[in-house]
């Protein structure tokens, strides 16, 4: 935890400087993450201080707790797993400057370019939220800033929240029972406003985080627009609907609320009548919001292990949901259900079936050094769905390589192939390039995700132009499935140089074991996932296999050269499913179209095409049906070190021998 305005970090367990003084912070983040009335309830929460008491805080003090946010979050969360599990990261601001702030906005936009989810407060002046800030941050701003808007015990507008375009949905905000600062003896307290509706959604977030934990902040906010319910925002008067047992057990303990929040529960607005038609003054305002309110499937649910059911957020007899939702403004209570660790095999990678053949020979060493019978896996403690688990107990942190070979005296499970794994192919000769025209290699992951088999090779699926030439984005069809493709964009790269880019607005692709969100094109074909201190390329393994030049892989040609005045170039473009939001990221696309050789004159040009594939974490590089026959190449993976017994391969071997 962090003290802004006195720049002092507190070490986990010692609030010291950062303790809650005024009870706002606390009582949202119990809402997000409290063992009783938290969404999110076995995440870790880190507070971040900026005022004292109820006093307001400077933009200055904001600025330096956000700073640290984004310091503590990619030395300790970004890229990092524990458990089993990829570790995520959700801010709530349950805070608001009564004026458009541009600075303010881009401090929030900043934390979800660093893979931050983000949830802030519309704020609570009846106002237009564009007119506020972090709240314009979200909505029509096209961030991934999520901007909430509170909503009354029926599910009407709450009177105080502000509305409007900034404005992406509704969560409850009203007579909110949640933690309480420590000298509340009872534990916990009422209170009402956007604040308390923006920690709902960040808990959510938390758990979508969780569920599906390659999201990027812009896809989880896609997530929550798209499972709302949507036109069910209104202007009524709630106190018709307050269910006696939530007025007698929460809301009229003595103490549990201020008149201001009393009146919040008895009146959602004015209403005006004229001529006998009654028009409720909120009526313009819910129009000019979306009509969108906070919803968690329950199939989404059932697969995290975070799901606290022993939380209250409102016992309101509001409607129902169908059997496969939960409307979390009228949750039951339910016992949480604590559950063992057990073993299992990370992302699923089972052994290969018996008999399979596979590259390299029968013996081999695992990530960690030591020798064992290949192939292997890897095995982890698992969390089953729906359960919570003890991260601190003993076998949270059970790792282990285990063979996939039955009786280690006679291992004959596997026929095995004696070349290298991460076949790396070594073009010298015009009869390896004939071989790879109009072909596609694709590359997947041994079990374990250390290693790559021989490539499949698939005759006749070459470059696919449209991934390239497309001027605008648009539906695709791919491995007999309609997909969707973003405009392809041309990259501005110079001779033996490199240029960063995202992958799925931070999705991540697992290469040799690690984690990556970013990928390093460069304009000789190869495409890294480190920066490479290595830039001009040759044709050489020890070039390829290079510390200096990091986790790579080659597509083709070394010494390109494309003309700049026509098409020709580098495109980058992300496949992914799903016509509308939520969107599923599938692929991310290199292609080097129309290229040529470094010097060569006769005005010939060839394609070659990347694409990486989420998940699967497999590599498909595609060849034109013509390529030059007289440059060397390298085509293949690279960790960064040469692999043990490597010997290079022959394309010609690989598709016809």
């Amino acid at each position: 935890s962090y003290n802004a305005f006195d720049r002092v970090e507190c070490a986990p367990g010692d609030m010291g400087a950062c303790m809650d003084t005024g009870g706002h912070g606390t009582h949202v983040a119990g809402t997000v993450a409290g063992r009783r009335y938290g969404l999110a309830s076995c995440a870790t929460v880190h507070a971040v201080k900026i005022s004292e008491g109820h006093a307001g805080a400077s933009i200055d003090f904001l600025e330096a707790g956000i700073d640290w946010l984004i310091r503590y979050h990619n030395a300790n969360i970004r890229w990092k797993w524990a458990n089993g599990k990829k570790l995520r990261s959700v801010v709530v601001a349950s805070l608001n400057a009564e004026a458009p702030v541009s600075h303010l906005n881009s401090m929030f936009v900043k934390l979800t370019w660093n893979g931050v989810a983000v949830s802030v407060a519309a704020g609570n002046n009846d106002v237009d939220a564009c007119q506020s800030s972090p709240a314009s941050a979200g909505g029509k701003s096209g961030s991934a800033v999520v901007t909430v808007a509170a909503s009354a015990i029926d599910d009407s507008k709450a009177p105080y929240s502000n509305w409007g375009s900034c404005v992406d949905l509704f969560a409850p905000g009203t007579g909110i029972a949640s933690a309480a600062a420590p000298d509340v003896t009872d534990g916990y307290t009422v209170m009402s406003g956007t604040s308390m509706a923006a920690p709902l959604v960040a808990g959510v977030m938390a758990l979508v985080s969780e569920a599906y934990p390659n999201y990027s902040p812009l896809v989880i906010k896609y997530w929550l627009i798209w499972n709302s319910r949507q036109g069910l925002i209104d202007a009524v008067v709630p106190s018709s609907v307050v269910s006696d047992a939530y007025l007698r057990d929460i809301l009229k303990r003595p103490g549990a609320l201020t008149v201001k929040e009393l009146n919040y529960l008895t009146r959602a607005t004015q209403v005006e009548c004229i001529g006998g038609r009654c028009v409720a003054e909120d009526a313009h305002n819910i129009d000019a919001t979306p009509n969108l309110l906070l919803r968690i499937p329950r199939n989404d649910l059932a697969k995290t292990s975070w799901w606290s059911r022993q939380r209250r957020l409102s016992e309101a007899t509001a409607d129902t949901d169908t059997d496969t939702d939960v409307n979390v403004s009228a949750v039951q209570e339910e016992p949480l259900l604590v559950c063992n660790w057990t073993v299992g095999v990370l992302d699923g990678a089972e052994c290969p079936p018996k008999g399979t053949a596979v590259c390299g020979e029968l013996r081999g060493h695992d990530p960690l050094g030591a020798s064992v019978l290949r192939p292997f896996v890897r095995k982890h403690a698992v969390c089953a769905d729906g359960c919570w688990c003890d991260p601190d107990a003993p076998e949270a942190s059970y790792e282990e390589y285990v063979s996939c070979v039955g009786n280690p005296k006679y291992p004959n499970d596997y026929e095995y192939s004696g070349e290298a794994c991460s076949p790396v192919y070594v073009l010298d000769r015009a009869s390896e390039v004939e071989a790879l025209q109009d072909k596609t290699l694709v590359y997947a992951p041994l079990p374990g995700g250390v290693a790559f088999n021989a490539p499949q090779v698939l005759a006749g699926e070459g470059v696919v132009d449209a991934f390239a030439t497309a001027t605008s984005e648009g539906e695709i069809q791919m491995d007999g499935e309609t997909l969707y493709m973003t405009r392809p964009v041309k990259l501005p790269i110079g001779t033996d140089s490199s240029l960063k880019r995202s992958l799925w607005s931070h999705e991540t692709f697992s290469f040799f074991g690690h984690d990556y969100e970013t990928i390093y094109v460069s304009e000789n074909g190869y495409i890294c996932f480190t920066e490479s201190n290595v830039q001009a390329a040759t044709p050489s393994i020890d070039e390829h296999f290079s510390a200096a030049r990091g986790p790579c892989f080659s597509v083709f040609l070394s010494d390109l050269a494309f003309d700049s005045r026509g098409a020709a170039g580098i495109y980058l473009t992300h496949i992914f499913a799903g016509a509308v939001a939520p969107y599923t990221p599938r692929a991310t696309v290199v292609t080097y179209y129309l290229a040529h050789g470094d010097g060569d004159t006769s005005g010939n040009t060839f394609s070659v095409q990347a694409r990486f594939e989420y998940f699967s974490n497999s590599v498909r590089v595609s060849f034109d049906k013509q390529l030059p026959t007289t440059l060397s190449a390298v085509v293949g993976p690279s960790a960064g070190a040469v692999p043990r017994g490597f010997a290079p391969s022959s394309a010609h071997e690989l598709v016809f021998g």
